[in-house]
């Protein structure tokens, strides 16, 4: 019963579940057709009906409907049920099948769109695990990155200054572009 609607369909087990509906059916008929109960045993073959709507695909549950509504024909016209009784069971089986079966998809439905709510918070979640760590690896890495800039440019000032010796003329002409590179190297 833990399965959802249709998963059976297919299956071995939703065959011979399909074939014990049958069966529960056609015992439901006999005891109509033994005890001439008047329709009072006959509710009970609404149970395999719904249970038929519930788990399996459209295609059994039809397969299901034909026999019962068949087996009320029957029964009415062996005048053991009224007509009036079988005709108005007739309308209530397969308004049982399709109202079982819209229950089992809603509740398939519901279970799914549950799954894909717990989905997209675990997604949502690990987004923001992820988000977070590329926000400590970047706040690591400028950290990192800064100290020895820091040293580079103080270099580059001393040597700028001259406080570190004279430098010849291609050397002094360099220092700008170091320092202009280093400083937007800062700056990202």
């Amino acid at each position: 019963m833990g399965l959802a609607p249709q998963e059976l369909a297919n299956r071995l087990e939703g065959v011979i579940f399909m074939l014990i509906c049958l069966v529960a059916l056609c015992i439901v008929a006999a005891g109509d057709l033994l005890g001439r109960s008047y329709g009072t045993v006959s509710p009970l073959g609404l149970v395999p009906v719904a249970l038929t709507g519930w788990l399996l695909s459209r295609r059994w549950i039809a397969v299901v409907v034909v026999v019962a509504m068949a087996l009320r024909i029957v029964i009415a016209r062996l005048g053991i049920v009224t007509p009036l009784t079988a005709l108005s069971q007739m309308i209530v089986i397969p308004l049982i099948a399709v109202v079982s079966h819209l229950a089992a998809t809603t509740a398939l439905q519901s279970r799914q769109s549950a799954k894909d709510v717990r989905s997209a918070r675990a997604s949502e979640k690990r987004a923001r695990g992820l988000e977070r760590a590329k926000s400590d690896f970047m706040r690591l890495a400028s950290h990192e990155l800064r100290a020895p800039l820091a040293v580079v440019r103080g270099y580059l000032a001393m040597l700028d200054e001259g406080s570190l010796g004279h430098l010849p003329p291609p050397a002094e002409q360099v220092i700008p572009i170091l320092a202009a590179n280093t400083a937007a190297m800062g700056r990202m």
